[in-house]
């Protein structure tokens, strides 16, 4: 178990449920193991996509490039304070939850979904490319619309998968978004001296 998170005594309640009161899924089967393999599959694209980015940009736009720093580290760290605010239950904290399919041991901090957020915010942040160079980076808008649609079934993915509930995911989506437009769109970043 990892006691990553949560308050004082949450730890022994996750080892107290986990191992008294949610009845574990022998032999998940085989449309776990491709859930789990997808998740971790749609996760490692957001680890690639992101640096992929940032590494184009510094050769092409590094006026860009700061932006597109700045934006999503704004966003990651409002999220990550919203999260430990609420520190809302995940599903399987719930009496009588069933064990997650996607393995995942921490309390708490399930609103909003951090994985949802940061799929959307780079999804957003290869868009952002597009439009900022007057489409003549057309194929960034095609990148950043396969991180969107992969963005949904990754969020439909936490849902299935037990880490998050419904809220989780779309708050997660309307969060990035909402940084997004407030960071690329109404911040005057021509201002700036760089």
């Amino acid at each position: 178990m990892s006691g990553k998170s949560g308050p004082p005594g949450t730890r022994r309640r996750l080892e107290k449920s986990t191992s008294a009161n949610i009845p574990h899924r022998p032999g998940k089967g085989r449309s776990a193991s491709i859930l789990i393999a997808a998740n971790r599959a749609l996760t490692a694209i957001g680890y690639v996509a992101y640096p992929l980015l940032l590494a184009l940009l510094a050769l092409c736009d590094g006026g860009l490039l700061v932006r597109c720093i700045v934006v999503p580290a704004v966003g990651f760290a409002l999220c990550t304070i919203i999260r430990s605010a609420v520190n809302a239950p995940r599903p399987y904290e719930a009496p009588g939850a069933s064990a997650p399919l996607i393995p995942k041991d921490t309390c708490g901090h399930s609103f909003p979904s951090r994985h949802t957020f940061c799929m959307v915010t780079i999804a957003c942040t290869w868009l952002e490319w597009a439009l900022a160079t007057g489409g003549a980076a057309w194929w960034a808008a095609l990148v950043g619309g396969a991180l969107l649609v992969a963005s949904v079934a990754m969020g439909i993915m936490r849902v299935a998968g037990g880490v998050h509930f419904a809220r989780d995911v779309i708050a997660g989506a309307v969060l990035a978004l909402t940084v997004c437009a407030v960071g690329y769109q109404a911040i005057p970043w021509t201002s700036f001296p760089f």
